[in-house]
């Protein structure tokens, strides 16, 4: 079954990255395959946590303006199989 988690808030410097990017980490190391989307708009940062910026180069606003698909945006984190971002 799946579940969704959303970190909110309105205000900056909560831990809001900090705290998907590990809770992230965490799921996937349980075995559950986890997707983290960064809604940050121009302001994103779980790429640079998750050390995949490299990789990372669409994001969701390109998804929703149509430049690219979901699948297209996706990336695999190269030490958790089961987390994409």
């Amino acid at each position: 079954m799946s579940q969704v988690i959303a970190v909110v808030s309105g205000k900056g410097g909560t831990g809001k990255t900090s705290f998907t990017t590990l809770t992230g980490m965490a799921l996937a190391q349980l075995g559950k395959k986890t997707l983290l989307l960064d809604c940050d708009i121009g302001l994103r940062n779980l790429d640079l946590y998750l050390g995949v910026s490299d990789r990372a180069l669409m994001d969701f606003t390109d998804v929703i303006a149509g430049r690219t698909t979901l699948a297209q945006a996706v990336v695999r984190h190269p030490l958790y199989p089961n987390l994409y971002l």
